[in-house]
């Protein structure tokens, strides 16, 4: 005893670092368990990964047989990519164009356009100095060196496009035509877009906007010929209004009233009787009642579409 009071800090420091020795070691006994424990859930997890990576396809039944089915949607689903790979990408879009052949393209397809609007009296916009009509092209009739002659060909292809359906829809006019510019300087005619062509990794999207007029029946023929188009249009708007009425200048005829005949013996009462015409008092027309279908007024109808064209196409 007189030693542990000599030695009392130091048997105290001992107690107090065997005590916490002890603590230490209870810790480390049950971090240890909740390790195993741990080890023991992940051994459990990579069995069941295990087993779920290497295990087959169910087969079904006979009623049910689900690797026939999958195959059977495998094939349907190759077919639907190749009937919309075909309908989206159009075959006749010329590639490997050069200034030359592109220019003697554009200006055969402007002419053939003009001649077939005259053939069936479809009324084109004009231009006050010219006189006529490059369907946007008008930057181009000129020109030496083409700039982005890819993306020009596949608009002139798009423009033909849809120039077609409408006169294979007999419209009474076209009233303008609009399409993105072909690259970012293309001289600006009044005939652009503000929207651009998109592209992703999969299609080219390109805008247009035409307006024409007609009647009904005129808008009707038009939108069946887009659906059916070999072109992929898509009418994203459809706008109708009254087409303006035809500029002042033309009056009606107006029928003047037989001239009066005046009877050689001086008329009295025998004047009706010996050659005589006595005038007639002209009569107002009497007022139609309005028919829906034939007094329909003359539309003027602005279609937006899209043109879309699959990207694998467009670069071969």
């Amino acid at each position: 005893m007189p030693w542990i009071k000599k030695n009392l800090w130091f048997v105290v420091i001992c107690g107090a670092g065997f005590g916490l020795l002890g603590l230490a070691g209870f810790f480390v006994y049950s971090q240890y368990n909740k390790d195993g424990a741990v080890a023991v859930e992940l051994a459990d997890a990579t069995e069941q990964f295990k087993a779920l990576n290497s295990k087959k396809e169910l087969p079904g039944d006979q009623k049910n047989n689900n690797i026939e089915a999958a195959k059977k949607e495998n094939i349907r689903l190759s077919d639907f990519s190749t009937r919309v790979t075909s309908y989206l990408a159009p075959a006749n879009v010329p590639t490997n164009l050069n200034n030359l052949n592109f220019s003697v393209r554009l200006n055969e397809s402007i002419s053939r356009m003009r001649l077939e609007a005259g053939r069936i009296n479809v009324v084109l916009p004009t231009t006050p100095k010219t006189n006529d009509y490059w369907f946007t092209f008008a930057s181009q009739k000129s020109a030496v060196e083409y700039k982005g002659i890819e993306n020009m060909a596949a608009q002139l292809y798009d423009i033909e496009g849809i120039v077609k359906i409408l006169f294979d829809a007999r419209v009474h006019s076209i009233a303008q035509l609009k399409r993105p510019p072909a690259t970012p300087d293309e001289p600006n005619n009044g005939d652009f877009l503000t929207r651009n062509a998109k592209t992703n990794d999969s299609a080219i999207v390109t805008p247009y906007e035409v307006t024409f007029t007609g009647f009904s029946s005129e808008l009707a023929r038009v939108m069946q010929g887009l659906a059916n188009a070999t072109n992929c249009f898509v009418v994203r708007t459809l706008g109708v209004a009254q087409a303006p009425a035809p500029a002042a200048g033309k009056s009606a005829a107006v029928v003047a009233p037989a001239p009066m005949m005046m009877n050689q013996y001086g008329g009295g009462r025998y004047g009706d009787r010996y050659g005589g015409m006595m005038p007639q008092m002209a009569t107002a027309p009497k007022a139609k009642a309005p028919n829906a279908l034939l007094d329909e007024s003359k539309l003027r109808i602005t279609l937006q579409l899209d043109s879309v064209r699959m990207q694998a196409a467009a670069k071969k």
